[in-house]
């Protein structure tokens, strides 16, 4: 959408917490949660990290057009994308992240935010966060995540152990 375009169902969220380290914000529905939850799904986040070589998917908004599942770890599709790197560091802009996870899919810009799934078992192990041509995507694993949502659920009602 177009920087300023008004979007659809902006006014059944709010915003409840954001981390620019991280690179995470989370949005609550506030309308019709079981609705959404029902007609679209939901995803489980991992609690521990991805393991080298584990296989991955990630359904992605590229440029904010329709919905594309990088699978491959390239055009060619001759690899399924899989975690290269378990603490992998990297500079963009001159600023420096580390403790990230280096894996290498077909992604393009608009992607961040992503969610990095597991092919063994559907779970959520990292949340996309840079992508540059001729060096590994990378992303923040799913165990550096789960504590802070943790903490986020368990100050919403209806949270259970």
């Amino acid at each position: 959408c177009p920087i300023g375009e008004s979007l659809a169902g902006k006014d059944i969220v709010v915003f409840i917490q954001s981390d620019a380290t991280l690179d995470y914000a989370v949005m609550q529905i506030t309308k019709d949660a079981e609705y959404f939850v029902n007609t679209y799904g939901y995803l489980q986040i991992r609690s521990s990290a991805p393991v080298l070589g584990e296989e991955i998917y990630i359904p992605q908004h590229p440029r904010g057009g329709p919905k594309k599942i990088a699978t491959m770890d390239n055009d060619l599709g001759s690899k399924v994308a899989a975690i290269r790197n378990t603490d992998y560091s990297v500079t963009m802009n001159g600023v420096s992240y580390s403790h990230l996870i280096g894996y290498v899919a077909d992604r393009d810009h608009g992607s961040s935010g992503s969610p990095v799934i597991s092919r063994e078992d559907n779970t959520v192990v990292a949340l996309h966060r840079i992508g540059e041509c001729g060096k590994d995507n990378a992303a923040t694993p799913s165990d550096q995540l789960a504590a802070v949502f943790l903490d986020i659920v368990s100050d919403n009602d209806g949270y259970t152990e």
